[in-house]
């Protein structure tokens, strides 16, 4: 019992020295039409961090529209494309202090949409791949194996 109260501390402090990190990236957002044209695409940024394996969150110049299918395509860290529709749009940060030619004002939700669960499987891969190789998430370590059960009905003699 006290190795393991002795190993949690451990772990805790562990945790506690890991940094965090916050990455940046650009994505390009296409707007799908319901004409099938698909509209130019437009830059957007993308916070790392802000991707999950069902949504993610994305900064754009232009407003989006609630409801609006969408594909965004990340180049790097490494490549990503996802189809999915607006789920929010908000104005961000009308003050903000970061001096850029092109701002981007807008903040928006995507909820993505799989059209096959090995989809849905290869995004919460990359997600769990960029929490260990780029945003410095700790490993989650694998469960360990519980014992068996024991029967509560005891045998009954003949």
């Amino acid at each position: 019992m006290l190795n393991r109260a002795r190993r949690r501390e451990r772990e805790r402090q562990a945790q506690k020295k890991q940094s965090f990190h916050v990455k940046r990236v650009v994505a390009e957002v296409k707007i799908q039409a319901a004409t099938r044209v698909q509209k130019p695409e437009s830059q957007a940024r993308v916070v790392l961090n802000d991707i999950t394996p069902t949504t993610l969150v994305l900064f754009t110049s232009m407003p989006l529209l609630p409801g609006q299918e969408v594909a965004v395509t990340l180049e790097e860290p490494k490549q990503f494309y996802i189809q999915g529709s607006v789920s929010w749009c908000e104005l961000y940060n009308i003050n903000s202090h970061i001096i850029s030619s092109n701002p981007f004002g807008y903040r928006s939700m995507i909820e993505f949409r799989f059209n096959t669960d090995e989809e849905r499987e290869e995004v919460r891969a990359y997600c769990d791949e960029l929490g260990i190789k780029w945003l410095n998430y700790p490993v989650k370590p694998a469960p360990e194996p519980e014992a068996p059960a024991a029967s509560e009905e005891e045998p009954q003699a003949a």
